[in-house]
């Protein structure tokens, strides 16, 4: 947080390491929890926000652009998706996207009980996602959830931070074989992989470690505003790709399933898997290393 002489507000919201956008901002609560920096302010440009180590993890006028991609192609891909396992999330909002399909259960997997407990009284729209009697917290690592739970789902959706602390272990190689274990035959997880044009050896590395667990791996991208680029997902599946969903189809499942979205439609949810350009498609076809717990990633944006 930097102040000018009018003792104007700047929060500085990293992108990389050669690259900070500043926003005006109003300071709504800050702390230290058990686990990072923690703050939450008010600005003109994105509503308000939250923010985790000086970066922007939600925001209220980017909530549906991040959230209705995030959940819903890999909800929609599948064809009755009843139980599924978030791990990441603790501000509510993928669980409440994914409660508008027809589950039956949802488990929520936070490492920071203070992330549910600012979101519960500072982005109630966000958390209210967590108070559908399907969903159920767990406040545990999620690497050791998947190690010892003995429930299977039909999507696993990792809605986690950049690879790097605590998050760094679910990008892994032997992570991913675990959620493959976890999965039901029909089963497909999503997940972030950073972006081709910011994070490319992230991106890259991901997807190629992806390749060696699950047979369909597509990646997809979208813009979001707070987040200052183009956001890259990956939906990985045994059985189901989400290339074959015709808009026809998207369509059908959202009027079948009385889907309400203010962002995402069948048009544009069948158009972001054919959004990558030639360059990307071409460097996805390179030799990637894997990502393994003896050979990480190295996360940066320079």
């Amino acid at each position: 947080m930097t102040y000018d002489d009018t003792r104007t507000h700047w929060f500085a919201n990293y992108h990389s390491e050669s690259m900070y956008q500043y926003v005006r901002s109003d300071p709504v609560h800050v702390e230290e929890t058990e686990f990072q920096n923690l703050s939450v302010l008010d600005t003109d440009q994105y509503g308000r926000i939250m923010a985790l180590n000086g970066e922007i993890q939600i925001a209220e006028d980017s909530d549906a652009c991040v959230h209705e991609p995030m959940v819903h192609p890999g909800l929609l891909t599948h064809p009755d998706p009843r139980n599924v396992l978030v791990i990441g999330g603790g501000d509510g909002a993928s669980s409440r996207e994914i409660v508008k399909h027809p589950v039956s259960r949802v488990d929520v997997i936070e490492l920071d009980e203070r992330v549910v407990e600012i979101c519960r009284e500072y982005f109630p729209s966000f958390a209210s996602g967590l108070e559908d009697d399907r969903v159920s917290l767990h406040f545990r690592d999620g690497l050791e959830f998947v190690r010892s739970t003995d429930r299977r789902y039909d999507v696993i959706l990792l809605d986690i931070s950049d690879p790097q602390g605590p998050a760094q272990s679910v990008f892994t190689r032997e992570f991913y074989n675990r959620l493959a274990e976890v999965l039901q035959d029909d089963g497909l997880i999503v997940t972030h992989c950073e972006s081709p044009d910011s994070s490319r050896d992230v991106f890259y590395r991901i997807n190629a470690t992806l390749d060696t667990e699950f047979p369909v791996t597509r990646p997809y991208r979208h813009w979001v505003p707070a987040y200052i680029d183009f956001w890259g997902r990956t939906i990985a599946s045994k059985v189901h790709d989400p290339r074959e969903m015709t808009v026809s189809r998207i369509a059908d499942r959202l009027e079948t399933r009385s889907i309400e979205t203010e962002w995402l439609t069948p048009e544009l949810c069948h158009a972001m898997f054919r959004s990558l350009n030639k360059q990307v498609q071409d460097t996805l076809d390179e030799d990637w290393e894997p990502i393994t717990k003896s050979n990480p990633v190295e996360f940066e944006r320079p």
